[in-house]
């Protein structure tokens, strides 16, 4: 049974790989295709299920690693989808949104707004015991007179 089992595992992944590989050479498919990327992952999966079944190491190897390639194009291809997808969120004609960069930034030319926190300012307060006032304002005025 594990041979019968092996042996259609084997053939099915060959198939597979092989279908891939028929789909780019007649240009069916784009390379970077998610179809084409999953046929080469299952495939490689598959012939090394098989290979591994009869004891064939060195066919293990090689067709777990064409699956890896396989998920891996398949993870980009992935990736290349969402990344358009957010592209697609912009109106047609809507450039996209520019970010401020620290160089475009000059300290003297601002279109800031004076603001004004009056709880943040010190006022000069009054000593009670001898009628001077304390604070910088009354220090200005003793060293005047």
């Amino acid at each position: 049974m594990e041979d019968l089992i092996g042996t259609a595992l084997g053939w099915i992944g060959t198939i597979g790989t092989f279908s891939a590989y028929v789909l780019i050479w007649r240009g069916w498919v784009d390379p970077s295709a998610k179809r084409y990327s999953f046929l080469n992952a299952a495939g490689g999966f598959m012939a090394s299920a098989g290979a591994l079944a009869y004891g064939a190491w060195p066919a293990v190897a090689s067709n777990l690693v064409w699956g890896l390639i396989g998920v891996q194009g398949l993870l980009v291809a992935l990736r290349r989808r969402s990344t358009a997808r957010g592209a697609e969120e912009l109106a047609p004609g809507q450039a996209a949104p520019q970010l401020p960069s620290v160089r475009d930034w000059d300290p003297n030319v601002t279109e800031a707004a004076a603001i004004s926190l009056p709880w943040l300012m010190r006022r000069p307060e009054a000593d009670v015991s001898d009628g001077s006032a304390v604070g910088p304002a009354a220090a200005g005025a003793r060293s005047a007179a």
